[in-house]
């Protein structure tokens, strides 16, 4: 008889320290977890439950679930849990609960005695899925009217390349044609305002040929090829040729490399730089340029040095911006399109562009390119 109460003491004994240890494990996890019999009635109600749902364990013990939370009945975790139950399957979802204004990842498990829920408060996590969606469909709606707004500006291009340059070619012509047949009566003043009209003009026709060139940018006709850059520079160097025999103009480069890229932007690029190397020297003086090539392990990048009149470093974001000019027109030709061409450019090929320079020494203009560039 002793031996029996003994041994009924060591097993009551041995299933208080094992709820014991299933309580201290339910009570340290980090999901809200609870348990119902078959009625509904809850047995167990563990300290994050309390924190994540609101209830206390005290007014949860012993009540039907239903009876407490009233307002779920019908909700997608009643119908879940009610199917977990008929079918003895897990089930694992997502739920919205109005009252606290959450959402819970919820998992319930049947077992003969009823149900085991674990779940655990996922609403920042939706909130954050809730904005990236809404950004992703910004992004979309932007990326639509960014389309829209490239095509108006290609049909612009358009008409400015055709439709604005034959209204130009007229005055010019008409100028020049009063000028040859009327020569012998203008004075020295009228022959100058021809003059400048012309070159108005002509200036107004190159204005129109950069933006052309400017809005053409990333519309690529080239495919990939390997590019010989040394046979590149000889072919820009040779358009010009008058220039620089007239400037007596001294181009270094030698030993440059075979690169697999687009040839007709690079060659864009390098134009612009050479051109910008042979223009921006002080009077009389001779320009002397320099092109060199080094690469990293994703880039290539291209340096062209000049000993020319050099740039203030409080203007090097300037001059990458289109229009922006630091010279008067009357010193130095141009639009002042060529670097923000060039930038551009570059940036469609996935590299940058940068300058380092100072007044009165020169400048050196470096861009990269990505070795593998997208077909």
């Amino acid at each position: 008889m002793r031996k029996d109460i003994n041994a009924r003491k060591k097993a009551e004994i041995s299933v208080t320290e094992i709820l014991e240890e299933r309580n201290t494990i339910l009570e340290s996890i980090g999901d809200a977890f609870f348990a119902v019999d078959k009625s509904w009635t809850v047995t167990y109600w563990n300290n994050m439950a309390e924190k994540v749902l609101g209830k206390q364990k005290q007014e949860m013990l012993n009540r039907n679930l239903w009876d407490v939370f009233a307002e779920s009945v019908g909700s997608e975790s009643y119908k879940n849990y009610h199917k977990a139950i008929e079918s003895d399957t897990a089930m694992h979802f997502e739920d919205y609960y109005p009252p606290l204004n959450k959402w819970y990842e919820i998992s319930a498990y049947p077992s003969g005695s009823g149900l085991a829920v674990y779940f655990k408060d996922i609403t920042e996590r939706k909130v954050s899925e809730s904005r990236l969606k809404e950004l992703n469909e910004n992004l979309q709606l932007q990326t639509k009217e960014l389309a829209t707004s490239n095509a108006e500006l290609e049909q612009f291009a358009y008409v400015a390349s055709h439709d604005l340059q034959e209204p130009l070619r007229m005055v010019t012509s008409f100028l020049s044609q009063i000028e040859r047949k009327y020569s012998d009566i203008l004075d020295d003043k009228g022959r100058q305002y021809i003059k400048f009209a012309v070159d108005g003009a002509k200036r107004m026709r190159q204005v129109i040929l950069d933006l052309l060139e400017f809005s053409r940018v990333g519309n690529l006709d080239d495919s990939l090829e390997d590019v010989d850059l040394d046979k590149l520079v000889n072919e820009i160097l040779a358009l010009h040729r008058k220039q620089i025999d007239e400037k007596k103009a001294v181009i270094l480069f030698e030993d440059l490399p075979v690169i697999h890229s687009y040839k007709t932007p690079l060659r864009q690029i390098l134009t612009n730089l050479i051109s910008n190397g042979l223009k921006y020297v002080s009077a009389g003086a001779a320009p002397n340029i320099q092109i060199l090539c080094s690469e990293t392990e994703s880039h290539w990048q291209i340096t062209v040095r000049d000993k020319g009149i050099g740039i203030d470093p409080a203007y090097f974001d300037k001059i990458f911006i289109i229009f922006q000019r630091l010279h008067n027109k009357d010193e130095y030709l141009g639009t002042g399109m060529g670097l923000a061409i060039a930038k551009k450019i570059v940036e469609n090929l996935g590299g940058t562009i940068g300058v380092d320079s100072s007044e009165g020494n020169g400048s050196t203009f470096y861009f990269t390119v990505l070795k593998i560039q997208a077909a």
